[in-house]
């Protein structure tokens, strides 16, 4: 079970009294949840695979696309759009305008292209098992391409990661 709660102080820093929420110039810096044990890490490649890690994970990494439950589509989340080449060799992924990093930089396809070669190196890369990254390529701050080792003719796009592992990591590693 996982409870989250956001509120204000029964007093605000000007003397007022902000209990009741209706302060919609307040900002809020900090999101508290109740989980049965503590997260085991924050690592969203390597880490831990716990239940209640997964589902506090989901609440602060991202994937490009994500497949819905029961239907198995696909919807975009952080790409905006993608497709594959006609032979299915290629797969361009478009990401959305404004996604930012807990620090505030913008998130980049170097950015999603350095994540990617994160998780090839890892213990978790069958995500990653069928893309020649060494070929894969920017286009732009918000564009890149996958190369595929093999042609993919598969009925949709599943590179959501199905866990942690495509989740983008700024190159910097902040």
């Amino acid at each position: 079970m996982v409870a989250t709660a956001c509120g204000g102080s029964n007093s605000s820093t000007n003397g007022g009294d902000s209990s009741n929420g209706d302060d919609a110039s307040a900002v809020k810096d900090n999101l508290v949840i109740a989980v049965q044990t503590d997260m085991a890490d924050k690592d969203p490649i390597n880490g831990s695979t716990t239940n209640d890690t997964i589902k506090i994970k989901a609440q602060v990494y991202e994937t490009l696309i994500e497949r819905t439950v029961p239907n198995q589509e696909y919807k975009p989340l952080l790409a905006e759009k993608w497709e594959f080449n006609d032979d299915g060799t290629e797969l361009t992924i478009t990401l959305r305008d404004g996604v930012k990093f807990h620090n505030g930089e913008t998130l980049t396809a170097e950015d999603c292209l350095f994540s990617l070669q994160c998780l090839r190196e890892s213990a978790n890369k069958s995500v990653t098992d069928h893309m020649d990254l060494d070929k894969s390529y920017v286009v732009d701050d918000k564009t890149f391409v996958i190369v595929m080792d093999q042609a993919y003719h598969g009925s949709g796009c599943d590179h959501s990661g199905a866990g942690a592992g495509a989740d983008a990591e700024p190159e910097e590693g902040v």
